[in-house]
């Protein structure tokens, strides 16, 4: 047996999150965002490969947590009926095969054989089990030549405008976040006046996708209470004209 520790030997670079499940994913990432400082980091969603709902959002302290949804013959409806809660943690590794054989070796028991997942697309991930970790999961770092694109390449090409402090900036992002939202908005009007369970769509979960879109678009962040409070188009303007200047 080699020096170092269980993950050492597993060739562990990271933790890439901890996930948790719930019988209800809008409820449990709602509850979440209401941590001061957390914001949403993935839209809420379906995993195919697994069939599970998942969300996920990031804390003020750095942690990401995956939320996990059952379906019907879920991997972890059993998890669920139990009460839910925390499930597992997911590590990345350099080289999921040899971590899998390191962690094989030292006792762990391989459960979910390694495969491209839709959510970490086209990376593969694994799930072992061993007597003192539990579940967990392996994730494979981006292969070396990946050149991961830069914030300013993801941010849309309205925030260069960001600086003049003029109110049609932020009517533009709004604008185009409810746009790549809301495909049922016929014109400005229905858009301007949009309003939060009136605007046909416009629910909890349409609603932490549009404030996510919002975010992506103009390079800023919400706070949980300002995500409560954005419950308009023109609430939505205000809140964003606060963040850029």
């Amino acid at each position: 047996m080699s020096d170092g520790s269980f993950w050492s030997r597993c060739g562990v670079v990271s933790i890439d999150h901890y996930a948790v499940t719930t019988r209800d994913l809008h409820s449990t990432t709602k509850d979440y965002l209401d941590i001061p400082g957390t914001h949403l980091l993935r839209e809420p969603g379906y995993n195919k490969s697994q069939n599970v709902d998942f969300s996920f959002v990031r804390l003020a302290t750095g942690e990401t947590i995956e939320i996990l949804g059952a379906k019907d013959n879920s991997p972890i409806t059993e998890h669920v009926s139990n009460g839910g809660g925390s499930y597992h943690i997911c590590f990345v590794v350099d080289d999921i095969d040899i971590a899998i054989k390191a962690a094989i070796n030292e006792g762990a028991i391989l459960v979910v054989e390694p495969r491209k997942d839709d959510v970490f697309y086209p990376r593969r991930v694994c799930f072992m089990m061993h007597s003192n970790h539990g579940l967990f999961e392996f994730l494979e770092s981006f292969p070396k030549a990946v050149s991961l694109p830069k914030k300013e390449e993801i941010v849309a090409i309205e925030t260069k405008e960001i600086g003049s402090n003029n109110s049609k900036t932020y009517n533009k992002i709004v604008s185009k976040a409810f746009r790549n939202t809301f495909a049922n908005i016929k014109n400005e009007d229905d858009m301007f006046n949009a309003s939060y369970n009136e605007l046909e769509g416009w629910d909890s979960l349409k609603h932490l996708i549009l404030i996510m879109e919002v975010e992506k678009l103009s390079g800023t962040s919400f706070t949980a209470h300002e995500i409560s409070k954005a419950k308009s188009f023109t609430k939505i303007v205000n809140i964003l004209s606060t963040k850029i200047k």
